[in-house]
């Protein structure tokens, strides 16, 4: 549970079974639209290697992620619709890793919750992550 505006932080960690010729690319998407990938927003990326490729053995970092914003969530159906994130690992443009969550905003107070403002108050939402689903 976090801010409504608050960054993303995932740890990722790395096991390089074979040195690597280039380095891998990690994005960070916000999906509005399910049936429409284009509409997917693009939080972060970055690519993660030794200038350029990576050598054998396991590699851990952080990768921080700016929240969706405002517009993003509003178009996915609307402030309380549950939403999805992923964050994709690709090696020389193909994707050999997703790890996904549902996204959920919701308002701290059970009252409002239960019976929502007509506009959105931005100051009194949280973000609730699901488990996540990781498909490799």
């Amino acid at each position: 549970v976090a801010s409504v505006s608050a960054d993303f932080s995932f740890e990722v960690v790395l096991d390089v079974a074979q040195p690597l010729a280039e380095d891998i690319l990690f994005r960070c998407l916000y999906i509005v639209d399910p049936s429409n990938p284009k509409t997917d927003v693009e939080l972060e990326s970055i690519d993660v290697g030794n200038g350029p490729g990576l050598q054998v053995g396991h590699m851990k970092f952080i990768f921080e992620s700016p929240a969706p914003p405002r517009e993003a969530i509003e178009a996915g159906g609307g402030v309380l619709e549950v939403a999805g994130l992923f964050v994709s690992a690709s090696y020389r443009g193909e994707e050999f890793c997703r790890v996904g969550y549902y996204v959920r905003h919701e308002y701290v107070n059970p009252a409002m919750q239960e019976d929502p403002p007509e506009v959105v108050d931005w100051s009194q939402l949280q973000r609730v992550l699901s488990e996540p689903c990781v498909t490799c």
